[in-house]
């Protein structure tokens, strides 16, 4: 039994703790010089960046954007290097768009499938975040077939869970969850770390990590070159989160501090304080709306080992945490469970038992106020990759159900950690890194939807009954029907195409993601051909879809395809033709919505601003001028001031998203560039938007 004097403990770093992907041990690709050399022309300034990109990348994980930003630049000029590609799919599957990894490593097996022996595994790691669970299978096993029996002894991964993650996740995205997930957005997040929202007990302040640097503030930690952790607040408006602020001296410092949680009168607030040697934990008091200095807990709370995440009841009685307590632990970090005594005193941790805990690590834990209900991450159980959000339920005896895996779309092949409800049951929030995250983990809000309506119910004439095998048995010379069983339907058929260049025949390299519109999620990607821009999917439903294609020097492309039903075609052809990147084009954004009378961004604009940071991203070097536009009601001075705020408002956006601003310019014009007459109030809607110019590419 753990004693009390080894309760609690803190650890270096809490984001440290919450990674899902260790990367496997692997020799330093090294681009050959001559291998990656063209021509004369362009080559000094690309072999410059390929050494920038490299120190990056050796500096570890925190500055794996950085070395990407340069491997893009030196793209440009050897577009089909596999070296090249290879990296920047490392790069990307370890940064915060893993998924982003998949392009790269298909052009590298594309021009050089025997570039690297770990290839294969690192293709089937980005089909597994794809959700691509039997191509990864596939990779999985072709990569551990390649090994001998003593290297897979040496291997410091284990593929074999992989195999089973993406088996668990095949079963958990049949039976999707009716929710709204939704980023916090700028206010909140930034393009680093964000997580563990410590909330007040009406839902109206949030208190949480974040790992971005400013003025004072920018020492990176040796571990995974990231910045170090401080303690950030906002306020709930009524309508959206305010602008975060850090929660300053005395409670942060130069080292690591991170909330924990918050005491339902929200008078005191748990939190971790990192030092040289290790760090402990602490509390603070809001005295007269002033935090104060933080106070070491008692001896009994800080101890040796690693205690990363804690949790009570309402009343305070009843102590959840995470530890990795070697004697005590079935496995890296468990929960153990604590309460106060009749004489006011915390019993002897206790481990909360193998129903619960796993062999992997579990993290995050959190009490429903009851203290009956609690959610936890794990790397056990039925994970579909990486951290997994579970529930457990306490029963009448005090033992805990089998955990239950909150689903899909909540759970994805990545890390979903801290998960927290709300007095509004139909609401939570918890730290994950999804499509729409602006920079590694971000603060997402859970909205639980309703039931749908039953749909009326409609009679229809029997249809007739389809053609059957029929199966026989022989029994002393009479022959019975024992079951008449109807043939196996072949329902799939392949979806091809080419994507070209608008104007002309050449074919493009492009990543092509297949959205399926009922569901709203990407359910199949692939890259189009280099030399031919052929590309195909394996379908099962003859419907709607969704199409998003990207590719560098090209305009994003979006369009939906309607695949008829009608038909019994095995095969059906679509071909895309993206826009060549042109120099003083300008594109208006259709979908960009304001407050009115206000330059503020109301949500129904993230989409459309999300594609605008993807388009730039997909492209390094393209630099846009972001321009405001109105109709003629009012002055041209306040017009061009609210057209110029409105403008301003989108580059803000893209800057917290991760762009740089030496890309973005921003100018209002009023309505001194109307694109329609002003006479009409329909003229008017048109002339009043935002749109922006490429100024080079």
């Amino acid at each position: 039994m753990m004693r009390k004097s080894l309760i609690l403990h803190s650890l270096l770093c809490i984001g440290l703790f919450i990674m899902a992907e260790s990367m496997p041990a692997q020799p330093f690709l090294r681009i050959k010089r001559s291998d990656f050399m063209k021509e004369p022309q362009g080559f000094d300034q690309a072999w410059n960046h390929i050494r920038a990109g490299d120190k990056w990348f050796r500096e570890g994980i925190g500055t794996f954007d950085l070395a990407i930003q340069h491997y893009l630049q030196a793209k440009s000029y050897n577009e089909f290097d596999p070296a090249l590609n290879f990296k920047l799919g490392v790069a990307y599957l370890y940064s915060d768009k893993p998924r982003e990894s998949l392009r790269y490593f298909q052009i590298a097996s594309e021009f050089d499938e025997n570039l690297t022996p770990e290839l294969p595994l690192m293709m089937a790691r980005a089909c597994h975040y794809n959700m691509m669970f039997d191509e990864a299978i596939i990779g999985y096993r072709t990569y551990l077939d390649s090994l001998s029996e003593k290297e897979k002894k040496r291997l410091d991964v284990d593929v074999e869970k992989w195999i089973q993650e993406c088996r668990h996740g095949k079963e958990l995205v049949k039976d999707t969850l009716r929710v709204e997930i939704t980023n916090l957005g700028g206010n909140i997040n930034s393009s680093y770390d964000d997580y563990n929202p410590v909330l007040s007990s009406t839902g109206a302040r949030m208190y949480f990590t974040s790992r971005r640097p400013f003025e004072g503030h920018d020492r990176r930690h040796p571990l995974d070159n990231k910045y170090y952790e401080d303690i950030y607040y906002s306020y709930y408006n009524g309508t959206s989160w305010e602008k975060a602020e850090d929660l300053g001296k005395p409670v942060n410092s130069k080292g690591n501090e991170s909330a924990l949680y918050l005491a339902p009168d929200n008078q005191e607030l748990y939190l971790y304080i990192g030092k040289k040697k290790g760090g402990n934990l602490y509390s603070t008091l809001n005295v007269k709306n002033k935090w104060q200095s933080p106070r070491r807990l008692s001896g009994i709370f800080n101890t040796r080992y690693k205690e990363t995440s804690l949790t009570f009841n309402r009343e305070m009685t009843e102590l959840f945490f995470v530890s990795a307590f070697p004697k005590e632990s079935y496995g890296g970090k468990d929960i153990f469970y604590s309460r106060l005594d009749e004489k006011g005193k915390w019993t002897d941790p206790v481990n909360l038992g193998q129903v619960v805990n796993t062999p992997r690590d579990e993290e995050g834990v959190h009490a429903a106020p009851s203290g009956d209900t609690l959610y936890f991450s794990s790397k056990g159980h039925n994970t579909m990759g990486g951290y997994d959000v579970f529930m457990t339920v306490r029963d009448e005896n005090g033992e805990w159900a089998t955990p239950v895996n909150l689903g899909y779309p909540i759970n994805t092949p990545g890390d979903e950690v801290f998960y927290k409800t709300t007095p509004d049951t139909a609401i939570a929030y918890y730290s994950a890194t999804l499509e729409s995250s602006l920079g590694w983990k971000d603060i997402y809000r859970i909205r639980y939807l309703p039931p749908p309506e039953p749909e009326p119910e409609v009679v229809e004439e029997p249809e007739p009954l389809p053609k059957v095998d029929t199966v026989v048995m022989v029994v002393k010379d009479t022959v019975r029907i024992v079951e008449q069983v109807a043939p196996p339907v072949d329902t799939t058929f392949r979806l091809l195409g080419t994507v070209l260049e608008e104007g002309t025949t050449n074919p493009v390299a492009a990543k092509i993601d297949l959205i399926d519109l009922d569901r709203n999620r990407v359910i199949a990607t692939t890259i189009s051909n280099p030399q031919t821009g052929n590309f195909r999917f394996t379908l099962t439903e003859r419907k709607s879809y969704g199409v998003e294609i990207t590719s560098e020097g090209y305009m994003l492309y979006l369009d939906v395809i309607d695949l008829p039903k009608d038909t019994d075609d095995k095969e059906m052809i679509r071909n895309f033709f993206l826009k060549k990147l042109q120099v003083g084009e300008t594109v208006i954004l259709k979908n960009i919505f304001f407050e009115f009378n206000s330059a503020k961004l109301t949500p129904e604009s993230y989409p459309e601003l999300n594609r605008v940071f993807k388009l730039l991203t997909t492209n390094p070097t393209m630099r846009i001028e972001v321009s405001g536009h109105t109709d003629n009601i009012g002055s041209l001075e306040s017009n061009t001031r609210l057209s110029e705020a409105r403008a301003k408002a989108v580059v803000d956006y893209l800057i917290t998203s991760g762009i740089d601003p030496s890309r973005l310019e921003y100018k209002g014009y009023a309505y001194t560039r109307p694109i329609a007459s002003n006479d009409t109030e329909e003229g008017r809607a048109q002339n009043r938007r935002v749109e922006f110019e490429i100024l080079s590419k």
